[in-house]
């Protein structure tokens, strides 16, 4: 295997793993934040961690399977009730 390629690889799946924790750092951060009357508040995000198909240069390339690397989405949370505080 390439070094290169196992670099990629690595660096992928740290850039998805990033994702998770700014999720969670940006959930957190905004947890207590309020809002006016008939505005939207914050709206907790989810990261979605899926499988990207690599560009057609590095599959033309690959001389075995083809190479999949991890790709993090931020999602807004549209499920779930408000936290009421009095």
């Amino acid at each position: 295997m390439d070094h290169f390629r196992t670099m990629e690889i690595s660096a992928a799946g740290m850039l998805a793993q990033k994702a998770r924790v700014e999720a969670a750092a940006l959930n957190l951060a905004n947890m207590n934040v309020t809002r006016a009357a008939g505005e939207q508040g914050y709206v907790p995000v989810t990261a979605v961690i899926k499988s990207q198909p690599a560009g057609f240069e590095k599959a033309l390339a690959a001389t075995g399977a083809a190479l999949a690397l991890p790709h993090a989405d931020l999602v807004p949370q549209l499920t779930g009730s408000l936290r009421r505080a009095y």
